[in-house]
């Protein structure tokens, strides 16, 4: 959840999820799956160890969770790090999906 006492550059619009390596959803652009390290409604971070080079501009990608559902998702390259990617969702992730998710990790976590 965001912190409203906060004003720094970190600071979250929304609440994040960390995925277990075994629950990890995965994002797929231009033919390529990457593994999902945590996601927002309005953002993804996942990782690349090949350094694969994503495209300029907005790209459509999918995301598919863990149950089988896929989503489309518009999303802007925020930060690329070692390893790992960030993007910016313009279309982002429901609210309802977020949910659902945090629901099968605690789940996952507390078997």
């Amino acid at each position: 959840m965001a912190d409203e006492n906060y004003q720094g550059q970190e600071r979250r619009v929304s609440f994040r999820l960390t995925f277990p390596p075994d629950r990890s959803p995965r994002i797929k652009i231009n033919g390529m799956a990457y593994a999902v390290i945590d996601m927002a409604e309005n953002g993804i971070r996942f990782y690349n160890p090949l350094r694969q080079r994503m495209p300029d501009g907005p790209l459509q990608a999918q995301v598919m969770f863990q149950d089988g559902e896929q989503l489309i998702v518009v999303a802007q390259i925020l930060r690329y790090e070692p390893l790992m990617i960030t993007v910016s969702l313009i279309e982002g992730i429901p609210m309802q999906r977020m949910l659902a998710e945090q629901i099968l990790i605690q789940k996952t976590s507390s078997t």
